[in-house]
């Protein structure tokens, strides 16, 4: 679901002027534009990644895959973070798997907002240049692997999910 900021904006100024007593429906007249002002940009950061994450989350909930697919992209996610662990540092893969932890709880509970971190887990490491390379294709090869496993009509949604979500966050 794509949320806009005006919405985000609108819910936060009805939500403020409930508890302050005051019927939101006082402004409801008004025709004030809204500007954009700036916003904590860690918290801005920590909503969008958020939401991409529960996007990617969603979209492949949304392709409606069988149990042996789901199956075979569980066993192929699994190598993906094998693999990647295999690259790491004794000290970075301790950051690694603690940080893999941490977002296991935080998607158990259903209020988390730290969501989306994995990028930033993987930035934080102090990956050399040779890492980052190796990462990068281990991940290109994982979803190449993950589409081969959907159906022609299943890949065509999911590539549609991904440019949507490029747009929608650069």
């Amino acid at each position: 679901m794509r949320v806009s900021t005006r919405k985000i904006f609108s819910f936060g100024l009805v939500s403020l002027l409930m508890v302050g007593g005051i019927s939101p429906v006082a402004f409801a007249g008004e025709k004030t534009p809204l500007t954009k002002t700036p916003v904590n940009t860690n918290i801005a950061q920590a909503q969008r990644q958020g939401n991409q994450t529960r996007q990617r989350r969603d979209s492949f909930q949304r392709l409606n895959l069988t149990s042996e697919q789901q199956a075979k992209i569980r066993d192929i996610r699994r190598d993906t973070h094998s693999k990647i662990e295999s690259i790491l540092t004794p000290e970075q893969k301790t950051k690694f798997q603690a940080a893999v932890k941490q977002r296991e709880t935080e998607y158990s509970n259903p209020s988390g907002s730290k969501r989306g971190r994995g990028l930033n887990v993987l930035r934080s490491l102090g990956l050399t240049d040779e890492q980052k390379n190796q990462i990068r294709e281990i991940r290109a090869s994982s979803r190449q692997q993950m589409q081969a496993v959907l159906t022609p009509e299943q890949k065509a949604q999911w590539q549609q999910f991904q440019q949507r979500n490029r747009r929608q966050y650069r």
